[in-house]
């Protein structure tokens, strides 16, 4: 049984552990609770008394997590489900494209694989662009209320890229595959993007949230 506010606010961390905006509810509780507190202790209860009545009075922690969770933006979702959906979609479309090309001799397959070749750098800066926007969109919707979560949305966004890219540099997919497009300056090129891919949506995070 909690006893003391302190040990309440505890339980109330833990309890909305995997919520986006912990951190805000958090700050509201404390700041509700001190002034509560202070108003019973006006009236003459000591501090342990006023923590007991006010420990009574709040809901049980574990329900008020349930609340909260319960009321995650449907928009913050559907941003997730996007990343993850368009990145799937470009990774299969991409791997159909290599598999046709490298199976069977139609014409619509080599001008397809020709155009994928032609555009390389073009779709390299798209998808480049794509992955930074998704940083600068929940900085914009959601500010720093998902904070939390932006780690999580980056890292299902461009997570394929990075094991796609051990995978080739490893050899444990065949470069040969991606003749003649994985030339040596287009690789790189890939590697330092991938790389940049976190530190630049952070960036465009933070853009975002000065646009609330």
């Amino acid at each position: 049984m909690l006893k003391t506010t302190d040990e309440y606010l505890v339980a109330l961390q833990k309890n909305l552990k995997k919520h986006p905006g912990q951190e805000d509810i958090l700050l509201e509780y404390e700041s509700f609770i001190y002034d509560k507190l202070q108003d019973y202790m006006k009236s003459g209860y000591t501090k342990q008394q006023a923590e007991a009545i006010v420990v009574q009075e709040l809901p049980c922690p574990e329900d008020l997590a349930k609340y909260y969770k319960s009321f995650i933006p449907p928009k913050f979702k559907q941003i997730m489900l996007f990343s993850f959906i368009v990145n799937f979609i470009f990774f299969i479309i991409g791997g159909i494209i290599t598999f046709l090309y490298h199976q069977f001799s139609n014409p619509t397959v080599i001008i397809l694989w020709s155009y994928l070749i032609e555009m390389q750098w073009v779709i390299l800066f798209l998808y480049s662009a794509f992955v930074v926007s998704i940083g600068f969109l929940i900085g914009k919707e959601f500010g720093s209320r998902f904070n939390r979560y932006i780690k999580k949305i980056l890292f299902l966004t461009f997570s394929p890229n990075i094991l796609f890219m051990i995978m080739v540099l490893y050899s444990w997919v065949p470069q040969k595959l991606f003749e003649p497009m994985l030339t040596p300056a287009f690789l790189m090129f890939c590697v330092i993007l991938t790389l940049l891919y976190y530190p630049l949506s952070k960036v465009a995070y933070k853009i975002g949230q000065l646009q609330l």
